[in-house]
């Protein structure tokens, strides 16, 4: 049973986009293995997390709202949370003087002001914080910046013994990289070790000749073929009767979804839901890039088989596909 208090559906509630995205992230803090990374990671603080602290979203000061808050006896953070709108001029300043009385009260206390924005604005907000609250004779209080995509990121990493806790941080992770992509960061020292490793590139050397196996065995059929390739893709559009797929290595997909490179991309259908498939047929999988949603069939690659009898099975399911369910082309 899960024992953590949080209830992440609040967010739907909210109006805005930041009111949203902060009231999930402020359930998230409620357990306090959560609360207790967040603040040591992203935060910098090597605070000890008790039943005293508390995050809280939209709390009222004296001129303003913070978007979220994080209190105790000894412990007073405010953050602005933004995502796709700016700063108000001399937004933050209530949150200074705030801070600046609290801290007058509790001088051995800690208190911080945070700006919370996605990776490629923070810079220019933060300045322009600056900026106003050296205006006010409270430079001292400068923000301090944080973005969505290192709290993704730690939330991605996170282990935790509650299950349904474990699912809402994926899940945040999830939403954070869908609205605001990839983040611009450092490569991990497993990624490192995995682009250091020729066996790497191997593997999709070997992927790429099985997809051009495949295309082979469809021409045989009488599926017509051109290269389809760009940045993050290589592959061919397939013809047949009047339809149209997609077939080959698909990288933001792979990324997506895992489990294997290459890619049925079924272009008849955008959207869920989809109509029942023939038995024994992989089922498709659903992402979404640029805020367009993709259908594919991620197509299995097995250790241990010939090539010419993979090339025989994925030929085999695309051709189920366009003589089977010939809507799922695009006509």
């Amino acid at each position: 049973m899960s024992t953590w208090a949080g209830r992440p559906h609040l967010s739907i509630l909210g109006g805005k986009e930041e009111d949203r995205f902060t009231q999930y992230l402020a359930e998230l803090l409620r357990a306090p293995v959560v609360l207790s990374a967040f603040l040591k990671s992203v935060c910098g603080l090597s605070a000890i997390v008790d039943s005293q602290i508390s995050a809280r979203t939209q709390v009222t000061i004296p001129g303003g709202r913070p978007d979220l808050a994080i209190r105790s006896e000894s412990l007073y953070l405010l953050c602005e949370a933004k995502v796709s709108s700016w700063l108000h001029e001399e937004q933050l300043t209530p949150y200074a003087r705030e801070l600046e009385q609290w801290h007058q009260a509790h001088p051995q206390g800690t208190a911080r002001l945070f700006v919370l924005a996605p990776q490629r604005q923070v810079g220019g907000i933060v300045q322009a914080a600056e900026r106003d609250l050296a205006g006010a004779g409270l430079d001292q209080w400068r923000p301090t910046s944080i973005t969505w995509e290192q709290i993704a990121a730690l939330f991605q990493g996170l282990d935790v013994e509650d299950r349904r806790l474990m699912l809402h941080l994926q899940e945040f992770a999830e939403i954070v990289t869908y609205r605001l992509g990839e983040p611009l960061r450092p490569f991990t020292l497993e990624e490192c070790r995995q682009l250091d490793d020729p066996l790497v590139a191997r593997s999709i050397c070997r992927a790429r000749l099985l997809v051009d196996l495949v295309k082979e065995l469809l021409s045989q059929r009488g599926l017509r073929s051109a290269l389809s390739a760009g940045r993050l893709y290589d592959g061919y559009i397939l013809k047949y009767h009047g339809r149209t797929w997609w077939y080959g290595l698909w990288i933001e997909a792979w990324a997506k979804i895992g489990w294997s490179p290459v890619f049925l991309q079924l272009l008849g259908y955008s959207n869920w839901p989809l109509p029942p498939f023939p038995a024994g047929l992989p089922s498709p999988a659903g992402f979404q890039l640029d805020n367009v949603e993709y259908i594919v069939v991620p197509l299995a690659i097995r250790h241990d088989v010939e090539l010419e009898k993979l090339a025989d099975e994925q030929a085999e399911v695309i051709w189920r596909y366009a003589t089977e369910l010939p809507e799922s082309g695009s006509g």
